[in-house]
C-alpha cells in the first residue's frame, strides 16, 4: 500500500509540474515603435487598451498571441533570467509564422505588473499583461 501511495504521489507531482509549464496571460494594453525614415527608432506610441489572451507553452516551445491576426512564435533558444531595474526578465529567441526571427522578453516587475516585449529588426511592440 505504501508503495502504491508513493507512486501515486510521484505521478501527481509530475502532472502538476507539466501543467506549470503553460503560462496564460491577458493583455490590458499595448504600444509599439518602429524604425523611422532616418533609420532610428521612433518613440513608443501611447498605450492603447486591449484584451488579448496570450499563451506561453514551454512544453512545446510556443507562444500564441490571440490578437486580430493570431501571432505564432516558435521558441528556439531561452536565455537565463536576469534583473533589470529590479524587474526579473527572461529572453526568448523565436521564429514567427512567416519565418522572421525576433526576441521576446517577459518582464516581471517587483510590484507584480508583467510586460511582454516583442522585438524584430524594424518594429517592436509591448503588452502589459496579467497572469490568468
Amino acid at each position: 500500500m505504501k508503495k502504491f501511495l508513493f507512486i501515486f504521489i510521484l505521478s501527481l507531482i509530475g502532472i502538476c509540474s507539466a501543467n506549470a509549464q503553460v503560462l496564460t496571460f491577458r493583455s490590458q494594453a499595448y504600444c509599439q515603435k518602429t524604425i523611422n525614415s532616418y533609420g532610428s527608432w521612433s518613440s513608443w506610441s501611447n498605450w492603447e487598451s486591449c484584451n488579448v489572451p496570450i499563451t506561453i507553452n514551454l512544453n512545446n516551445d510556443q507562444v500564441i498571441i490571440y490578437s486580430k491576426r493570431t501571432q505564432y512564435y516558435q521558441i528556439y533558444n531561452y536565455s537565463n533570467s536576469y534583473y533589470d531595474s529590479g524587474a526579473e526578465c527572461v529572453d526568448y529567441n523565436f521564429y514567427d509564422q512567416d519565418g522572421d526571427r525576433g526576441i521576446m522578453t517577459l518582464v516581471i516587475k517587483p510590484n507584480g505588473q508583467s510586460e511582454i516585449y516583442i522585438r524584430f529588426a524594424d518594429i517592436q511592440w509591448a503588452y502589459i499583461v496579467i497572469r490568468t
